[in-house]
């Protein structure tokens, strides 16, 4: 588990599922990720039994401790671990769209990509985010990513081409959001 001063991230487990079924159902939440076709149960099922045995990924669930009390809203990690050449290929989401733009995404993403460089040897974590996610480039951006370029028209959703944004971030350039002094990892 990895606790930050909001959000912890930790394993997920099997009883996540239905909320991940029903959030990646949503349109909101669903707009800014690579697919959107909705996930039957059996779906998320074969997901969380493929990544639960995938050394090549790491993927977990996001929780927001600002009550006191865990609550599921995400998740987020590396699906793909290329351990040769020390590269993550990360992505996120959060669920509850009521809980945009107060910042627990972005610290989950720094707790993930701190794990990645200090813990799994990851020198290089890189993403795609659509260009027209502003608020997700901004995020990208507050943690020291890089905007490296645009593949243009790259992704088809909705009726139309969408160009995304190639971003990464090497261990020296990633910053943190918050005070870390403040934070007890007890």
């Amino acid at each position: 588990m990895m606790l930050g001063q909001n959000v912890r991230l930790r394993a997920i487990e099997r009883q996540d599922l239905p909320f991940f079924q029903a959030a990646l159902g949503n349109p909101a939440v669903n707009r800014y990720l690579y697919f959107n076709a909705p996930l039957s149960t059996d779906d998320e099922t074969a997901w969380y039994e493929a990544v639960s045995k995938d050394a090549g990924s790491a993927i977990f669930a996001i929780d927001d401790c600002r009550d006191g009390t865990p609550t599921l809203i995400g998740n987020c990690g590396a699906h793909t671990l290329d351990h040769k050449n020390g590269i993550a290929d990360i992505g996120i989401f959060i669920g509850r769209p009521e809980l945009w733009g107060k910042g627990l995404g972005t610290e989950a993403f720094y707790l993930l990509i701190r794990y990645l460089h200090e813990e799994l040897r990851m020198h290089r974590v890189e993403l795609e985010v659509f260009a027209s996610h502003a608020a997700g480039i901004r995020s990208y951006q507050k943690l020291g990513f890089v905007q490296e370029g645009v593949r243009r028209q790259a992704l088809f959703r909705r009726g139309a081409h969408h160009d995304m944004v190639t971003m990464s971030c090497l261990p020296g350039e990633l910053v943190c959001p918050y005070d870390e002094s403040k934070v007890s990892n007890t």
